[in-house]
């Protein structure tokens, strides 16, 4: 007898089939620490607890609590780092560990595919890039990229508060105030200073022709020549000037009601000079 096995319906399968995408699960990239150190604390890393307290110092240096710290801004600030803690005065070994810790931080959050953005404007990219690798003058600039849309609407409001923030910090007047005036010299240089830089005093220079009679007379006759510069005294056409000036001090330019020439106190006349020596001998002989 002769028998013949059907086999009926569909082979079963010996592999299965990858699961739909919307079925994987989608991996999150973290943006603020907090969300950082719950993927770290999952994951099974060892040393979290020196890794919590490395985020507490980071969000005092940050003025920012520790919920609301963000990788970009622990990445952005990470060459003042070391200098916050040495102005806190912390001893080495603690600058090295928080230092190493906030690199884990970063170097984590890299391999949890978050990436840096980078939030400079375009209008201030020439600027940036005139600080090369100065980290304290990277972070001014930033600052001001921040609050500022160019460089032109920078004023000396905006320096200042950034100086009271980085003392309060722990750097010192002397950096702060050298980095401050290293930008505006930038700006200038630029081209994008604007009109709302410090107004500093300049020199001006009056023609001493230029005096009224009484007030020229006074400088030539009456003892001040003194106020004239040395190279005015030559004479006319000499060393390409047409005669002295007077020189001072005044507001510069944009400063409103600045002046445009200097007050001299008239020195006394021969005459009063005479009846004031006068008195003074009637006094000593009355007395």
């Amino acid at each position: 007898m002769t028998t013949e096995n059907t086999t009926s319906g569909t082979p079963i399968a010996l592999t299965l089939r990858p699961p739909s995408p919307s079925a994987q699960p989608i991996a999150i990239v973290p943006n603020t620490i907090p969300d950082l150190l719950e993927i770290l604390e999952e994951a099974g890393t060892k040393g979290m607890p020196m890794l919590r307290t490395a985020c507490g110092v980071l969000a005092t240096f940050l003025s920012t609590p520790v919920d609301r710290l963000t990788i970009q801004a622990v990445f952005e600030t990470k060459d003042l780092f070391r200098t916050y803690l040495v102005g806190r005065k912390y001893a080495e070994n603690s600058i090295r560990t928080y230092v190493n810790h906030a690199k884990i931080l970063i170097n984590s959050a890299r391999a949890a595919h978050w990436a840096p953005v980078d939030s400079v404007p375009e209008q201030w990219r020439e600027v940036l890039a005139q600080a090369k690798k100065q980290a304290i003058r990277k972070n001014l600039v930033k600052y001001l990229a921040a609050i500022r849309p160019t460089p032109t609407k920078v004023t000396s409001g905006d320096d200042t508060r950034w100086t009271e923030e980085m003392i309060k910090k722990g750097f010192s007047m002397t950096h702060t105030r050298r980095t401050v005036g290293w930008l505006w010299r930038t700006l200038i240089k630029l081209g994008v200073a604007g009109t709302g830089m410090k107004v500093r005093a300049t020199k001006y220079q009056v023609p001493v022709a230029e005096f009224p009679s009484r007030l020229k007379s006074e400088v030539v006759e009456g003892g001040l020549s003194n106020l004239v510069d040395d190279d005015d005294r030559r004479g006319p056409g000499q060393d390409g000037r047409s005669e002295g000036r007077l020189s001072g001090p005044v507001a510069g330019a944009g400063q409103a009601g600045a002046g445009c020439c200097a007050a001299v106190q008239p020195s006394p006349s021969p005459t009063r000079q005479a009846d004031t020596s006068a008195t003074r001998t009637d006094k000593v002989q009355a007395t």
